[in-house]
């Protein structure tokens, strides 16, 4: 079983691209097992009335690299059923699948079918004269799949029962009708076989791919939901707009009430669909929550590759005493004890204990590789932990509270990454120790993040540094204690040549009363202490910032000054929708504080004149706003990029005309980081008028593509681990409120208006800013509504939709190694499936 889900994780079953079904999605992960171990060069499908098996199927042969190619048998009717199904497969997987109608002749060599698919729409005709003829097209080794047999229609019975009887071996999934396979195949010995053998009997093979088929199913669910949601809230939004024109055009009318009835009837009918609370309240509940349960590692491969390092560095590991619990201490030294890896020291200074228990246990604990240093009176911690690293010879340390305990490879995990990387200072995953000793709590980080680091120290636990970048930049320093190890880890990983993250949990932290893993509030001193350490740094720079405390214990905001007074060009794209645009416009004006700034309102292809003299309007009041046209057919890109040709300043802001600014700081929260020369987009924390998230950063892979994290969290929420309040690094950010320095802008030639005109614009933007080695930023302190798609509307019309997985597809292909290796500012142990940071 560990072998099977270590060749088949729950990150290989995505959900499929181009296509919404309810009833497939279960039989995701079995369909992607199947082409892996079968690989077959063709496959025939016949009887379906949805095509979601078939864009299953083509998207896994995808992704496996399989020589493939399928062939889709649907009746006349069915295709006029199905058009937009029909638009998206052709868009997607032409060049290897292709659409017959059933009235034509079956035009595929004998025994050439590896694989045969019989959906659920079957009739005489189908039973009686196009499937034998397909039976007969199939080689010895071939799979039948059938979809849902229910066996009512004679003539289908009597196909079946035939086919049972020639077959040597059959396996049913979920109620033994929901989907058959059938197999002539006599090769036992084959892969195919055992797997399809070991699924014909109850087991962990098959309530694993039952939970991973669930967990799918119901996040498409949830996913249909959340576009419900956002449409409703679309149409809302047109119900203000209709209630506004009316109270604008009541007083001049003759009979207002007659006039209001019927503009109330108008208004009623966009708001005609299923109630939006109830769709919220289902959204809410439909989330598959998985339970955390720490991973044992597998000690014979990491043995294997222990063996085959050519290095193996010596780990001084540090831990600090005073007053500790036996039976804790005894754990955590056994912890090390027993570690996989075995070249190690551990040095223990205990800070004046006056228990007697303590310092009895510690005596006896000297021997060859572990070392017990005593201080004659109570220094703290920082001086206890520098006595220590005085003592050690390692030519890595590692440090170790006195009631934790490392993972049994921890230590051969920074080995093997210190080999492979030659990293010189390397950090992990960790995760919670309650009262019961049960794990819990895992904290999954990203990969390193200077602007995270500085917003919280949440590197913490497992920390691991080089000696030689220890003695550069110094040890631990008075003055810090609580926070020492931020005040240090700011200091290293600014130093350090490499910083390396390993996804996993290395390190397991006791909840005790007196922690901070127990209480945020349990060490309040140390807060203070982290935010001296954070502005100590920007103090020995030479940077003008100031740090403050956060809005959660343990979390920093740094303000930097703005240099120079720059000058911003804000371009709003905008078609129609006056009332919209002058929200937006009334918005900056109202609320900006930094005064240096221009607007280019750009109209495409609007037809009121209203949202013209809207422009003209403000025109009128300010110097710093310029009207614009650009007439082309909608490309977000192109006419972003046209309004960049007339823009002034040394920074750009694209601006969705949906935007509403909340807070009046926002240009200054964006453009502190934009001033960076290692800082490319930096994107705002953006609200849906209910005042639930709709961007807070994107994370590559989310839902196959991309995705917003936290989305339809509460703007109060403070998300994962802290990570909806703080500044840090993201891969990508929306372009709906990014603001990138105009010489940036320039060096990516703006956005691809070539590729992707209307949809990922924003995200292949931003990967080819990291491409070329900058930064991206999301700030919770740019805080905006985004009324989202209320100019364009969504992607409902099969033109939409079809261009939509065009622009999908063509992302893949241009970016394969991010979705393929991981977004590095999200953890592989997190959902790609969910947007709430829960646990794969």
């Amino acid at each position: 079983m560990k072998e099977f889900i270590s060749k088949y994780p729950k990150s290989s079953f995505l959900p499929v691209i181009g296509i919404e079904s309810k009833d497939w999605i279960v039989y995701n992960p079995l369909s992607f097992i199947l082409l892996d171990l079968l690989k077959p060069k063709n496959i025939a499908f016949v009887g379906l009335d949805t095509l979601a098996p078939a864009f299953t199927f083509c998207q896994h042969a995808k992704s496996l690299n399989l020589d493939y190619f399928c062939s889709i048998y649907i009746s006349a009717d069915m295709v006029a059923k199905i058009p937009e199904q029909i638009a998206n497969h052709i868009a997607l997987y032409s060049d290897y699948s292709n659409i017959i109608e059933l009235n034509t002749n079956v035009n595929i060599s004998e025994k050439d079918i590896d694989l045969l698919f019989i959906g659920n729409v079957l009739n005489t005709t189908i039973c009686n004269e196009y499937l034998p003829n397909l039976i007969k097209k199939c080689n010895e080794q071939a799979l039948t799949l059938f979809w849902r047999n229910v066996e009512n229609d004679p003539a289908e019975y009597d196909f079946f029962e035939k086919l049972k009887s020639q077959t040597n071996f059959t396996c049913h999934f979920q109620d033994n009708k929901s989907l058959a396979i059938y197999t002539c195949n006599t090769s036992q010995d084959s892969d195919i076989f055992k797997f399809i053998e070991s699924c014909n009997s109850p087991g962990t093979i098959v309530n694993y791919l039952d939970s991973v088929g669930a967990q799918l199913e119901v996040n498409q669910n949830n996913q249909l939901l959340k576009k419900q949601i956002l449409h409703k809230e679309f149409e809302i939004e047109q119900a203000k707009v209709l209630l506004n024109k009316a109270e604008k055009n009541l007083l001049h009318r003759k009979k207002p009430w007659k006039y209001l009835g019927y503009k109330m009837k108008e208004i009623s009918s966009k708001l005609n669909s299923k109630n939006y609370w109830q769709i919220k309240r289902k959204k809410k509940n439909a989330k598959y929550k998985i339970k955390y349960q720490y991973a044992i590692p597998d000690f014979n491969l990491l043995n294997s590759k222990i063996e085959k390092l050519s290095h193996l560095p010596k780990f001084s590991i540090i831990t600090p005493t005073y007053n500790s619990n036996i039976e804790y201490l005894k754990k955590a030294i056994s912890s090390v004890e027993k570690q996989i890896y075995k070249n190690w020291e551990l040095i223990i200074c205990d800070d004046g204990s006056t228990n007697k228990d303590t310092l009895a246990y510690l005596s006896t604990q000297n021997r060859e590789n572990i070392i017990i240093i005593f201080s004659s009176q109570n220094i703290g911690i920082a001086k206890a932990s520098n006595l220590a690293l005085e003592k050690s010879i390692g030519e890595y340390v590692v440090f170790l509270d006195h009631d934790d305990e490392l993972s049994l490879d921890a230590l051969a995990e920074l080995a093997i990454e210190i080999n492979t990387s030659q990293a010189d200072f390397v950090y992990s995953d960790e995760d919670k120790l309650n009262k019961k000793n049960k794990h819990c709590d895992p904290n999954f980080k990203p990969d390193f993040s200077l602007e995270m680091l500085f917003s919280q120290n949440y590197i913490c636990h497992l920390a691991c540094i080089k000696k030689t970048l220890l003695n550069t930049v110094g040890s631990f320093r008075e003055g810090f204690d609580g926070s020492q190890d931020h005040d240090l880890f700011i200091r290293a990983t600014t130093a350090a040549k490499v910083v390396k993250h390993i996804p996993k949990v290395l390190y397991h932290w006791r909840i005790i009363p007196s922690s901070t893993a127990s209480d945020p509030k349990a060490k309040l001193y140390a807060y203070e202490a982290g935010k001296k350490a954070i502005q100590n740094y920007f103090d020995i720079k030479n940077e003008k910032a100031s740090v403050t405390l956060g809005d959660t214990y343990g979390t920093y905001r740094v303000n930097r000054a703005i240099i120079d007074n720059p000058l911003v060009s804000i371009i709003i794209p905008f078609k129609d929708e006056p009332e919209i645009l002058d929200r937006c416009l009334k918005s900056i004006y109202e609320k900006t504080k930094y005064k240096n700034f221009e607007i280019l309102a750009i109209s495409n292809n609007s037809l009121k004149q209203d949202a013209k003299n809207i422009v003209l309007s403000y025109k009128s009041k300010y110097q710093n706003i310029k009207y614009l046209e650009y007439n082309i057919p909608f490309n977000y890109s192109a006419i972003n990029n046209f309004a960049f040709t007339f823009a002034k300043g040394e920074h750009i802001l694209l601006l969705n005309n949906d935007i509403e600014i909340i807070s009046d700081d926002w240009l200054e929260s964006l453009l502190q980081y934009s001033q960076l020369s290692h800082i490319g987009a930096v994107g705002a924390k953006l609200l849906y008028p209910d005042n639930t998230i709709q961007h807070a950063g994107i994370i590559i892979g989310l839902g196959g593509i991309a995705g917003h994290a936290h989305r339809f969290s509460n703007s109060t929420d403070t998300g994962y681990l802290g990570r909806l309040s703080i500044n840090q690094n993201f891969s990508a950010v929306t372009a709906a409120c990014l603001m990138v320095k105009r010489s940036i802008y320039e060096e990516m030639k703006g956005l691809d208006d070539v590729n992707f005109k209307v949809a990922f614009n924003d995200v292949d933007f931003c990967l080819r800013i990291l491409e070329a080695g900058y930064q991206n930023i999301y700030t919770p302190y740019c805080l905006a509504y985004h009324y989202e798609s209320l100019s364009r509307g969504h992607e409902n019309t099969p033109e939409k939709q079809s261009r939509f997985i065009v622009e999908c597809n063509r992302f893949e292909k241009k970016h394969c190694n991010i979705l393929k290796f991981g977004d590095s500012y999200y953890n592989p142990n997190l959902s790609l499936i969910f947007d709430d940071f829960s646990v794969k």
